[in-house]
């Protein structure tokens, strides 16, 4: 019983820290996914086409999430997460899901074991474990975190061919 009370006072703890840094970041991912997926691709789309929206929202955000210097692989999965965001919006119609899965992939990679994301350096420990690169820098992203990895590019990939190749599942009554 004593360990469960320490246990709980030290995440009480732990989350009076993350909690600001949580609601910064969690507001920043909001955004991003309401200008890039909500906004630029949706108004992109109306004025010329789909492809056209997708290939516009997705060079900008990438463009914006550019670090000099980054790995090939880390800019190839950029391009690919924001493939997949633009394939989740449209095959949604909506943005809530994209929203959410960006706010809880940068938390749960920056916060909740305290790996590099990119564009982010978030100064509190890690909330659940912290998680140290060891191996190859191409199955773990290296200083890049998963973001840089193989594993993240066959994931997006798969992903993308599920949103955009899968069968959609009909209602009853549809």
């Amino acid at each position: 019983m004593a360990a469960l009370l320490v246990g709980l006072s030290v995440m009480a703890v732990l989350m009076t820290v993350a909690m600001p840094v949580w609601k910064q970041l969690a507001q920043r991912e909001k955004e991003e996914e309401l200008v890039f997926r909500g906004w630029s691709l949706s108004a992109v789309a109306r004025k010329f086409n789909v492809a056209w929206g997708v290939a516009l929202s997705s060079f900008v955000f990438c463009l914006l999430h550019y670090e000099r210097g980054q790995a090939p692989l880390v800019t190839l999965n950029l391009v690919l997460f924001s493939l997949f965001a633009c394939a989740w919006a449209l095959r949604s119609n909506r943005i809530w899901g994209v929203m959410g899965w960006h706010v809880g992939w940068n938390w749960l990679l920056a916060t909740g074991f305290h790996l590099p994301v990119t564009g982010l350096d978030v100064p509190v420990p890690a909330l659940l474990v912290h998680l140290v690169p060891t191996g190859s820098d191409f199955l773990n992203g290296g200083h890049q975190g998963p973001e840089g990895s193989i594993a993240c590019t066959v994931f997006f990939v798969g992903a993308i061919s599920w949103l955009v190749f899968g069968k959609t599942r009909r209602h009853a009554g549809a």
